[in-house]
C-alpha cells in the first residue's frame, strides 16, 4: 500500500511538472534579449528621456553597450539573464566614488520593460523597443559594373511592397527584363534576371546587394558559374524645394527645447545667436530624408552641435589645426570621426552641408567631404526621442559656448 502511494505521488509530481513546462519554455532567455533596443525613460521630466541598449552574444557569453540619456556610448561590466530577467551592470561614479548600477528588464509583449535604481536612490522606469531599421529601395537606380574589357551600365526600376521587390532591368537600346524573386531582408537586397541569347539560350543571373541609403553595392553571378561581377548603383533621388528655416529677422519657426527654462537665443544683425550657458533651440518643422545647408561661426574654445532629426549630433567645435577624432568638428559625437579636419579659425564663418537618407549620412565641411555615406548606428546622447524611423526637427545646442548661425536651408527628399 505504501509503495502504491509513493507511485501515485510520483505520477502527480510528474503531471504537475508537465503542466508547468510550457510556462518555463515560454520564458525569455538570453537570445530573446540580443539586439539593440531603443529606450524611452518614463519619469525623467520633459527632456533627456532617450537612450539605447545593445546586447550581443559571442560563444555563449553576453556583453553590451549602453547610451543613457546624454554623453557617450559606454561598455558595461556585465550582462546576464537570471530567470526571465535581463540584468545589465554598469560602473558609474557617484560623489567621486565608483558604484555599480544595475539595469533590470523583462520582456512584455515584445517590449523591454524595466527599471534602474540610481546611486541617489531614485528609480527610473523605462521601455525599450527593438531598433528595426526602415529600408525602402523603391525608385530608379543607375547601375555600373566594371569588367576587364568594358563598363556595363543599366537602369534598375524598383518597387517595394514590404519584403517583396518587383521591377525591371533596362539595358542598352531600352531592352527591358523583368526582375524575378526580388526580396529585401534587412539591408540585403536579392533578385534575379533571365536573359535569352541565340548562342546560350536562357541565362539566369542572380544579384545580391547591400542597401546603403541611396547606394547599392553588390555582386552578380551567372547561374552555373563561380565567378562574380561587382557592381554599384546610385538612386536617382528627386528633391523638393529648399525650405529656409531662418528668416534673418526673428525666431519665427523656432522653439526652446525646454519651455519652462530661461531662453536667451536672439537675432542680431541678421544672425541667430545664443547667450551661453543657454538651452537648446529646436525647429518647428520636421523632416525625414533631406539635404541641409548651414552657415555657422564659433567663438574661441566654444562648441555646439547640430542634431539631425533631433537625434544624431553633428558636433560643432573650435578645433582648428588639430588632428581629427570622435569629438572633432563635424564628428558624430563620440562615435564617428571625420576623415579630415576641415575647420576654419574661431569666429570665421563656416559652411556645413549634410545629406541624410535613412540612417546614412554624408557631410561636407567648408567644401571638403569629411564623411561619405556613413551609417548612423543609434541616436546620440541628448536626442529628443529614440524613434529613429520618424521625421524629426533640427536642434542646435546652446549650452556649451557662443555660437552663431546665419543661414539654415533644408531641401527635403521626395518619395
Amino acid at each position: 500500500m505504501r509503495r502504491r502511494k509513493v507511485y501515485v505521488s510520483a505520477l502527480l509530481l510528474l503531471a504537475g511538472f508537465l503542466l508547468i513546462m510550457p510556462s518555463i519554455s515560454g520564458a525569455a532567455g538570453a537570445p530573446d534579449f540580443v539586439g539593440r533596443w531603443d529606450i524611452t525613460i518614463a519619469n525623467t521630466g520633459d527632456t533627456f528621456r532617450s537612450s539605447w541598449l545593445e546586447v550581443t552574444e559571442s560563444e555563449g557569453k553576453l556583453s553590451g553597450k549602453l547610451l543613457w540619456r546624454w554623453g557617450s556610448v559606454t561598455g558595461v561590466k556585465s550582462v546576464e539573464v537570471v530567470g526571465d530577467e535581463l540584468r545589465v551592470t554598469r560602473g558609474e561614479s557617484y560623489e567621486d566614488k565608483p558604484v555599480d548600477v544595475i539595469y533590470r528588464a523583462k520582456l512584455l509583449d515584445g517590449k523591454l520593460v524595466g527599471s534602474v535604481r540610481n546611486p541617489d536612490g531614485s528609480v527610473f522606469r523605462y521601455t525599450g523597443v527593438r531598433a528595426i531599421e526602415k529600408v525602402d529601395v523603391s525608385g530608379t537606380w543607375q547601375l555600373t559594373a566594371e569588367t576587364p574589357r568594358r563598363t556595363i551600365t543599366a537602369t534598375l526600376l524598383l518597387n517595394q511592397d514590404g519584403a517583396n521587390v518587383t521591377g525591371k532591368w533596362v539595358a542598352l537600346a531600352d531592352r527591358e527584363v523583368p526582375l524575378q524573386n526580388g526580396k529585401l531582408d534587412g539591408r540585403k537586397l536579392t533578385f534575379s534576371t533571365s536573359f535569352r541569347s541565340q548562342r546560350q539560350g536562357v541565362t539566369a543571373v542572380h544579384y545580391s546587394a547591400e542597401v546603403q541609403g541611396d547606394r547599392l553595392t553588390g555582386a552578380a553571378q551567372r547561374e552555373g558559374r563561380t565567378a562574380t561581377l561587382n557592381f554599384a548603383a546610385q538612386r536617382q533621388r528627386k528633391w523638393g524645394k529648399p525650405v529656409e528655416l531662418f528668416n534673418g529677422k526673428d525666431l519665427t519657426g523656432w522653439l526652446p527645447r525646454e519651455p519652462k527654462r530661461a531662453f536667451h537665443w536672439s537675432v542680431r544683425d541678421g544672425v541667430m545667436v545664443n547667450r551661453p550657458p543657454d538651452q537648446d533651440i529646436i525647429s518647428k518643422k520636421r523632416f525625414q530624408d533631406f539635404k541641409l545647408h548651414v552657415e555657422f561661426s564659433l567663438a574661441k574654445r566654444s562648441n555646439s552641435g547640430v542634431y539631425l532629426r533631433g537625434r544624431y549630433e553633428l558636433q560643432l567645435v573650435d578645433d582648428y589645426g588639430r588632428p581629427p577624432g570622435k569629438h572633432s568638428n563635424c564628428s558624430i559625437y563620440s562615435r564617428i570621426a571625420p576623415s579630415a579636419n576641415a575647420s576654419k579659425k574661431p569666429d570665421e564663418w563656416q559652411t556645413l552641408d549634410a545629406t541624410l537618407v535613412g540612417r546614412w549620412l554624408t557631410v561636407v565641411l567648408n567644401g571638403q567631404t569629411v564623411m561619405d555615406n556613413v551609417h548612423l548606428d543609434g541616436i546620440t546622447g541628448g536626442a529628443i526621442d529614440s524613434n529613429e524611423a520618424a521625421p524629426g526637427p533640427l536642434l542646435f545646442q546652446g549650452d556649451h559656448g557662443l555660437v552663431r548661425f546665419r543661414k539654415m536651408e533644408v531641401t527635403p527628399a521626395l518619395d
